[in-house]
């Protein structure tokens, strides 16, 4: 589906056998591949999330690190507000797909996607689809208000779908 979206599809010169997706998007960079994903900017606070941290990051460079090697001295770590700005530009366009997968796939797409992924190895599950949407859509409109995600998982108790 990336693809289908206007990501383009190359070869990671850092793991064997696994992709990169990349695509302009407004001036800025998105790039996706299973250890981590970004949106990579000259203008603004670039945004990092590093899978095997489990965390987001502002990253210190408009162009993305080779997956699974991140430069320390490109990532910073104390400032929250910063984080905060680079998330929402990251949100921008993870709504925009979100969108874009709602209206041309079948409902049950995501759901797939998600069980897909939680049979991976060492896979961690985040919130099921059914509520993963409505907790981004809130991040990005109200944060000061929002509950940690796991709270909404504890509090939805959707059960996982094996």
């Amino acid at each position: 589906m990336l693809c289908e979206f206007g990501m383009d599809r190359f070869e990671s010169e850092s793991i064997k056998s696994t992709s990169r997706y990349r695509m302009d998007y407004n001036g800025d960079l998105i790039e996706l591949h299973g250890l981590c994903v970004g949106r990579y900017s000259k203008k603004q606070p670039s945004f990092l999330y590093t899978r095997k941290f489990r965390r987001c990051w502002v990253y210190g460079d408009s162009k993305p690190p080779l997956p699974g090697y991140y430069n320390k001295e490109l990532v910073t770590t104390n400032s929250f507000a910063l984080l905060e700005e680079a998330s929402l530009q990251f949100l921008e366009w993870w709504l925009e797909y979100e969108l874009w997968i709602s209206k041309n796939t079948d409902p049950s797409y995501r759901e797939e996607c998600f069980n897909t992924f939680k049979k991976l190895p060492k896979s961690t599950v985040w919130l099921h689809p059914d509520i993963a949407l409505s907790w981004l859509q809130q991040y990005r409109e109200s944060r000061s208000n929002l509950k940690r995600s796991r709270e909404w998982k504890r509090e939805y108790s959707i059960p996982l779908v094996s």
